[in-house]
């Protein structure tokens, strides 16, 4: 009788045992779920202020991350982010708009033209050793012969072709 009572015990021990590790759960688990039940996919359009045409290719990133996105043809995004995340939302030609995330999954942002305008673009090329001669108002290379022997090339445009990838020899034939 002693030993079913002992059985009994033990069985209702580890029956509620394994109801505790059922229910209870860990302080980090618990952390790393909510942190993951806090990403929401929030949705938005992205819209010129002035005249409600969508702004394809805008910029839209969360502060402080690595998460971007760019809206697509018709001004649409999709950005996972947590609750109290600020969006930045930016373009060219538009001034920067800022967008703290709410319980609400979708927005509708009106980006305001910028008075500000590119005055110009500068491009800047290397070939990492200085030999060509940019003083003049068309670019000029400086090249060797040793450097056109080195190439192995048979053909005087192949050799210059192959030295500077930018010249381009056009071959044409006469028809005298």
């Amino acid at each position: 009788m002693q030993t079913k009572l002992l059985q009994g015990t033990l069985l209702q021990k580890v029956s509620l045992i394994t109801l505790l590790c059922l229910f209870v759960r860990s302080p980090y688990a618990n952390a790393y779920t909510n942190k993951i039940d806090w990403l929401l996919p929030v949705q938005g359009t992205v819209v010129n202020g002035t005249t409600g045409e969508a702004v394809p290719g805008a910029t839209v990133s969360i502060q402080g991350k690595t998460t971007t996105v760019a809206t697509d043809v018709e001004g649409k995004f999709t950005i996972n982010a947590e609750v109290g995340d600020v969006l930045i939302i930016s373009s060219v030609g538009f001034t920067n708009f800022q967008l703290t995330i709410t319980p609400a999954v979708s927005y509708s942002i009106r980006l305001t033209p910028s008075d500000a305008s590119l005055t110009g673009i500068t491009v800047i090329g290397s070939r990492g050793r200085p030999r060509t001669d940019v003083s003049r108002p068309v670019p000029v290379d400086v090249i060797s012969s040793r450097e056109l022997e080195n190439t192995g090339q048979v053909d005087l445009g192949q050799m210059a072709q192959f030295t500077s990838p930018s010249f381009n020899p056009l071959k044409t034939a006469s028809m005298a």
